[in-house]
């Protein structure tokens, strides 16, 4: 039976204890995708099992792989509640009412297994002298599958028929475990199963470094849901227009939709939010275009293309592609910080904060966040800080969203060129050109993602350099800054008003997008592009490489000559219709790896 995609079998009401019932669902594949012919596409592996439970939406504290690894063996260890909830999701295919029967079958078996281990527990400690008299009460927990416990020795009084307990006051409590954990250790003394603690813990050290999991919790809880934030196609997008909205609304309200001041040399210059060319082109239409791309890479990534590297489809296509997402944890996090702390706090103390509670203009730029400082008339100083505060702290999340975008673009390339490579020698040269023609396919999007990426810096410097000169609009700037190359003088020029702090984070970002892109690139060049030792195993795949960095080098150059060349506006309109021809021939926007391709069309059949 398939549900929701993923194989299905519902409980049988058997009297198998939980060991035997899920030995028998994780080997038949019970909650796995199902393949084009409706099979399971393989048994549960301890870790594939870990990898969906961590990635169930709710599942906060993710599960560890060495409780998982419990359960696959033979022992007489339990499953604690909190688990058997997130299993019977898995086994019941994200469907509530299966999830539901699937619970109350785990939990019967759970207590099934539990009656069992205390039969057996009542068999052993009849025998005389068991023990040598000393028990560790661990039995409830132990039914529970819980790890952190507290152990109650109890004194035996062995008769010739009998053995009677004598509970003593005296608690130990027993070390060195998770308490997320469904582990229990077990010696070979014949104590029950159970050992010292600090016998346990020195043992652990030793006998645990094999099978120690990937740091699966920590490291997916935020890897995990940033993935399924950025592979969502809606939710992102609409974050950035609420919050755009938002903005809108406030400065409609403070009245700085449109506002002027005058320069020193006497120009009334405009300073509106809507004459900023950066909530008109990257707010509204590149970064939602940006983010949509990437959505669009990690979907057909890990849900269409990994499939074509992983054993001939007959495994998950999500298999290993988290550990890959949380391996670059790092990257994430180090975008977190400096979307805070630099972007956020350090620009809003210094550009900001700081001069509007002093009221001293110094080298800064007017702009519509703070033309307190140039008209005090306009709004209160508690608006003011307020306004600025929301436009720093969209802008920290926009550089965000870019930032993790390009950490999400790079973990697609990473994974599939690791899966290339790990596979190259042992495919056919049909799937070899078809993998050819998957790597190409994820240049291509990640080449858009670049250009996109560019512009959305481009924009934000612009409108920074603009804040910086006395020309009374944006479009005169623009204008007369492209009459300057042909009329070949000095009429024109604008003097220098202040500094926008904006210059200088977007040669941050731009610097890690070029990087990223100059790295993907290179690699992939020398991983796709064919040679002559590989003509007939990997049939010709076309990719445009020239086009691509000569593409990537122009808006460079065009991002560092705003403002800072005459004539820089030519170079400006030159980018734009080359960015134009690049999107609209942008031949990413259909992935289809069911057909045979070589070249741009696919081969004749």
């Amino acid at each position: 039976m398939i549900k929701n995609g993923r194989f299905f079998t519902a409980p049988q009401k058997t009297d198998e204890n939980f060991k035997q019932l899920f030995a028998r669902l994780a080997a038949a594949g019970v909650g796995r995708p199902v393949d084009s012919e409706g099979y399971a596409d393989g048994p549960w592996t301890p870790e594939s099992l870990a990898e969906a439970i961590s990635a169930i939406d709710g599942n906060r504290e993710g599960v560890e792989l060495r409780s998982v690894q419990v359960w696959f063996q033979d022992n007489d260890n339990g499953i604690s509640d909190a688990n058997i909830r997130w299993l019977a999701r898995v086994f019941g295919c994200s469907d509530p009412e299966a999830a539901s029967a699937w619970q109350a079958e785990l939990k019967a078996a759970k207590e099934r297994l539990a009656k069992e281990r205390r039969e057996k527990k009542r068999r052993q400690t009849s025998l005389p002298g068991s023990a040598n008299g000393v028990e560790v009460e661990l039995e409830r927990n132990r039914e529970d599958g819980r790890t952190f416990f507290e152990g109650k020795q109890r004194p035996r009084v062995e008769t010739a028929d009998a053995t009677k307990e004598i509970r003593s006051r005296t608690e130990t409590p027993v070390r060195g475990f998770s308490e997320k954990s469904d582990v229990l250790h077990s010696d070979s003394n014949g104590l029950g199963g159970y050992q010292s603690a600090h016998v346990r813990n020195e043992r652990d050290e030793v006998r645990d470094t094999s099978i120690q999991p990937p740091k699966l919790r920590r490291k997916l809880q935020i890897s995990a849901h940033l993935e399924a934030l950025f592979a969502d196609p809606v939710t992102p997008s609409a974050v950035v227009w609420f919050w755009l909205t938002g903005i809108l609304f406030l400065a409609s309200v403070l009245g700085v939709l449109s506002v002027t001041y005058m320069t020193p040399d006497g120009t009334n210059k405009q300073v509106g939010y809507i004459w900023s060319p950066s909530w008109v082109i990257h707010d509204l239409v590149l970064l939602p275009f940006f983010l949509m791309t990437v959505s669009r890479t990690i979907n057909f990534w890990k849900t269409d293309a990994r499939k074509a590297f992983l054993n001939d489809g007959r495994r998950s296509p999500h298999e290993g592609w988290l550990e890959k997402v949380s391996s670059l944890s790092i990257l994430l996090w180090l975008a977190i910080a400096i979307s805070v702390f630099f972007v956020f706090l350090l620009q809003w103390v210094g550009g900001y904060l700081i001069p509007i509670l002093r009221n001293e203009l110094g080298n800064t730029a007017v702009s519509w966040p703070i033309i307190i400082l140039a008209r005090p008339e306009i709004m209160s100083v508690g608006a003011a800080l307020a306004l600025s505060g929301t436009y720093i702290l969209f802008a920290a999340l926009v550089f965000f969203f870019l930032n993790a975008g390009f950490v999400f673009l790079y973990a697609v390339w990473s994974d599939f060129s690791d899966l290339f490579k790990r596979n190259s020698s042992m495919i056919r040269a049909d799937d070899a050109a078809k993998m050819r023609f998957v790597g190409v396919r994820l240049v291509e999007n990640i080449f858009l993602g670049t250009i996109l990426a560019l512009w959305i810096s481009t924009s934000i410097k612009l409108y920074a350099m603009y804040l910086s000169v006395s020309s009374k609009d944006i479009l005169t700037w623009l204008y007369t800054d492209l009459i300057q190359v042909f009329e070949n003088s000095e009429q024109h020029k604008n003097i220098i008003v202040g500094y926008s702090l904006s210059q200088f984070s977007t040669i941050i970002f731009t610097s890690v997008i070029v990087g990223v892109f100059l790295y993907i690139y290179f690699s992939a060049k020398a991983l796709l592009h064919d040679g002559d030792g590989f003509s007939e195993r990997y049939p010709k795949t076309y990719a445009p490489w020239s086009k691509w960095l000569i593409v990537v080098v122009l808006l460079l150059v065009n991002y560092l000559s705003v403002g800072q060349v005459r004539g820089f506006s030519l170079l400006l309109l030159l980018s734009i219709v080359v960015t134009a021809y690049c999107v609209l021939t942008h031949r990413g926007r259909n992935f289809d790896i069911d057909q045979r391709h070589h070249g741009n069309r696919p081969a004749k059949q």
